[in-house]
Parts: structure tokens; sequence; C-alpha cells
């Protein structure tokens, strides 16, 4: 049990480095951003880094087999048998994991993320425009 740990510790951080590698990679180039930055508005982009932050801190409260689960299943898109093979779990385990997590993570951030059952929030009134 303790190897399988490390194991899957050794796994998730080889894994995020490869992530980060992978982001510094494909970076927008300096004129990309700035095209980009120029169409937002710089609350829009607080926002953003807010919601980033938050999404962030709730992948961090999910024990480590359901992040890591979640993450190869959302952000490197692996399907249920490709994940079991890297976790060395039946596709049925990962199933659950990733039901478990999904399930944690709907709760956790219930306030942040609107479903196609939940109304959207207007937006909040501006105190400049009066």
């Amino acid at each position: 049990m303790f190897a399988d740990i490390v194991r899957l510790n050794r796994q998730l951080a080889m894994f995020v480095t490869a992530i980060d590698q992978n982001r510094k990679l494909h970076a927008p180039r300096p004129a990309e951003q700035l095209a980009k930055d120029r169409a937002n508005l710089p609350s829009q982009n607080v926002q953003q880094q807010e919601l980033v932050g938050i999404v962030q801190e709730a992948l961090e409260g999910l024990n480590e087999r359901q992040r890591v689960a979640v993450i190869l299943n959302k952000f490197e898109d692996m399907n249920y048998a490709e994940i079991a093979e890297v976790m060395g779990l039946s596709a049925k385990a990962v199933k659950s994991l990733l039901s478990r997590a999904r399930s944690r993570l709907r709760d956790v951030l219930q306030d942040y993320i609107y479903m196609d059952s939940a109304p959207v929030p207007p937006p909040p009134a501006d105190a400049d425009a009066d």
C-alpha cells in the first residue's frame, strides 16, 4: 500500500511537471497575449484569475487518487481505461473515483459554477454607474 502511494506521488509529480512544461511551450507570444488582453476588461481578468484559484483549491481538496483521476480525465483527455492503466486500477474503480470527485467538486463549487438547471444570477450592479 505504501509503495503504491509513493508510486502515485512520483507519477503525479512527473505529470504536474509535464503540464508545466507544456504550458510554457504553448504559451502565447507577447503580441498574441496583448491582443487577447485588449479584448477583456480588467474586471473580467480578475474574475477569471479568482475562479482559477477557486477551482485549484477545490482540486487540492480532493484526495490524491481522485485528484489524479480528474486531472488525467479532464486535462489530459484520458478515458477510464487509460486512467485505469496509469493508476493501476480497474476501469470500474476509476469510474467510482471520478464520480465521487465530481460530486465533491460540485458541492465545493456550487456558488461559482452554474449548471443548466440553475439560473445564472444577474451581474452585480456597478457602483460607478450612478
